[in-house]
């Protein structure tokens, strides 16, 4: 039951309102001077100060920075009469959350505290969330035993203060936005947005729109003025991955969001200042496509003044354990399973998976383990495949045929075993392969128009 302190001179008033609030599942306590009511604050936790404005004794701005100095957390309501708005808006100003106009209906009075109560649980909810949120990107929480993982993660966190550009490097699933994220998380614009576009994600025509916005009227569809993510972002982080998809006429305009920090919306003449910071990856080779002229060799020089790589799961044996039981404790946790550890079985049949799809596969595995598990008491997790999610062979007998084929062929029999796994896994939903990933659906078409898979042999 929340607690209030009514302070006014006025004992009729005190009488009613405090009845009327017990009735409705408040606990009041009632003073009619300052004094007596100050050394029962000093004594005793309040949920809220409901305050006359004048006292005999005291001015209400007086008033509230007594009371934020005995609780700085107190919300105060203040009580005034016609006569005395302008004082009251003082009031709020001073640290008031709102003011209550005499003579007042008991009704309007429990209305705007129910709103002060609301207003601070959400304010709580959202502390607890950015709490939460960036609790769970901190460099602390970066797991990791292997010594070239420790060491990006080192830089990383030096480079976190510098406020330079960085590049992010590695295949799909390493975890190149989670480190974006600790490295947003590390800033000092911590407190700022954290804007994510995913230039695999989007078509290719609204790549520009979503980063720079655009203008009503600046093509077929633009029927409003939008916002881009380079003026959504403000002074925050601006995390542009897969920086690869990009065609060259993109890669001008962010080249010179990079050099000039400045951007123009499509179909606008007006030049905006953008005033965050860019953090690029891509699990592409970008020193490859500039050579072959599909990636801008300016562009390329620009974003490589602080370049960070994330080697595969596959090279980090020894961080997969680890790596799992952490999924484990997170999906128990939001599952309600009382999963401990990995059986024996378990262990040996993940250590010696080649996991393609990285860190992001494991954690989805991992998921799709304990969601389906029906037991609440397991000591250990005892994994039972699912179609051809984990191959029968060790890593050994996977990848080192008897007879040594040309590397292309080899690596395009990989490509092909993965992305026939992939839309078995899928059903043969594109959308969801695409999505599972982590490219685009175009990719998805090419490698099966490549390899001559069709989607409907892999639907139920």
């Amino acid at each position: 039951m929340k607690q209030i302190t009514l302070i006014d001179d006025d004992m009729v008033f005190l009488q009613l309102t405090s009845q009327y609030l017990r009735k409705n599942g408040y606990q009041p306590e009632i003073f009619s001077s300052w004094k007596f009511a100050k050394a029962y604050l000093e004594k005793n936790q309040t949920d809220l100060a409901l305050v006359d404005l004048h006292l005999p004794e005291i001015s209400g701005i007086q008033i509230i920075q007594e009371i934020k100095k005995i609780g700085s957390e107190t919300p105060i309501l203040m009580i005034t009469a016609h006569s005395s708005i302008e004082t009251a808006i003082e009031a709020v100003k001073a640290g008031a959350e709102d003011y209550i106009q005499k003579p007042c209906e008991n009704s309007e009075i429990l209305f705007k505290i129910q709103r002060v109560f609301e207003q601070k649980e959400k304010a709580e909810e959202l502390k607890n969330l950015k709490e939460t949120v960036s609790g769970q990107f901190r460099f602390q929480t970066l797991v990791t035993k292997d010594e070239d993982t420790k060491k990006t993660y080192q830089m990383a966190a030096t480079a976190a203060d510098l406020d330079i550009l960085i590049y992010i490097s590695g295949e799909t699933g390493t975890g190149k936005e989670v480190l974006a994220k600790a490295i947003h998380s590390g800033s000092e614009r911590a407190a700022k947005p954290f804007v994510v576009v995913n230039c695999a994600a989007l078509n290719e025509n609204l790549i520009e729109s979503e980063l720079f916005g655009h203008k009503k009227g600046s093509f077929t569809s633009a029927h409003a003025d939008k916002k881009g993510r380079c003026e959504m972002v403000d002074t925050g982080t601006l995390f542009i991955d897969e920086v690869g998809e990009l065609s060259l006429g993109v890669q001008k305009k962010l080249l010179r969001l990079l050099h000039e920090k400045d951007f123009e919306s499509l179909g606008s003449t007006e030049t905006k200042k953008f005033r965050g910071r860019v953090i690029a990856a891509s699990h592409r080779d970008l020193k490859k496509m500039m050579r072959e002229g599909n990636f801008r060799e300016d562009l390329y020089f620009r974003l490589d003044v602080f370049p960070l790589h994330l080697k595969p799961l596959r090279d980090r044996q020894s961080d997969l354990m680890d790596l799992a039981q952490l999924f484990l404790n997170r999906y128990s946790a939001k599952f309600s399973k009382k999963f401990s550890s990995f059986s024996p079985k378990a262990t040996k049949i993940m250590m010696e998976y080649y996991w393609p799809g990285n860190i992001r596969e494991l954690e989805h595995f991992i998921e799709r383990q304990v969601l389906i598990s029906q037991s609440q008491t397991m000591d250990g997790l005892d994994i039972e495949m699912i179609g051809e999610s984990v191959p029968k062979k060790s890593v050994s007998e996977e990848i080192l045929p008897v007879t040594i084929p040309e590397f292309s062929e080899f690596i395009r029999g990989k490509e092909k075993h993965y992305f026939i796994a992939l839309l078995k896994e899928c059903k043969g939903s594109i959308e969801k392969a695409a999505e599972r990933a982590g490219v685009h659906r175009k990719t998805i078409y090419m490698k099966m128009k490549e390899y001559g898979l069709d989607k409907r042999e892999y639907r139920e």
